[in-house]
């Protein structure tokens, strides 16, 4: 990652060399759309912003035909196994921004409120952008995006550079009768 260095040492501090304003600007006005756009439900909204390829494995609970359709029936999903109910979100702030090598890390937090939960969750969310054609897009779902499809918790380890998500396999011996 263009990033190890910072991650290493405990955070960025604004972008990296050779970045200005005007691309920390554009890189957060990415992550805003994305935020308003789960927030508003909006499928369509949230596969604009995402690199192609962002969500592919990206396991949704319905699948309605494309990216949009599938994310706006998804967004909200009331899980039967009693997971948190997605009701609503809003960016609070945008903290550190990095920059380098037409990729970006955002550190955002993010206010989600359950429609099951008194007190909302504020939380500090890691959003990764890769630069498409000149934009800022999300290169992979971030913490709010698996919440508000009705996944409480996003587990992923990057091996030879590519970030890969868990999957549980089961092995049961059973005695035959």
């Amino acid at each position: 990652s263009p990033f190890a260095d910072q991650e290493s040492a405990g955070g960025g501090g604004g972008g990296a060399a050779g970045t200005g304003p005007d691309e920390e600007r554009a890189a957060s006005r990415a992550v805003r759309e994305y935020v308003e756009a789960i927030d508003k439900r909006d499928g369509t909204r949230v596969c604009a912003v995402l690199a192609p390829g962002a969500i592919q494995n990206l396991q949704l609970p319905r699948e309605q035909g494309g990216c949009a359709g599938s994310l706006s029936a998804s967004i909200g999903y009331r899980d039967p196994r009693g997971f948190p109910v997605f009701e609503r979100t809003h960016l609070d702030a945008i903290g550190d921004v990095a920059i380098a090598a037409g990729q970006a890390r955002v550190t955002a937090t993010v206010v989600t409120q359950f429609a099951d939960r008194n007190e909302p969750s504020i939380e500090d969310d890691v959003i990764y952008l890769v630069e498409v054609g000149g934009e800022w897009r999300v290169a992979r779902p971030s913490a709010t995006l698996y919440r508000a499809v009705g996944k409480p918790e996003v587990l992923t380890r990057e091996i030879d550079g590519k970030v890969h998500e868990p999957v549980e396999r089961v092995s049961i011996d059973v005695p035959e009768e």
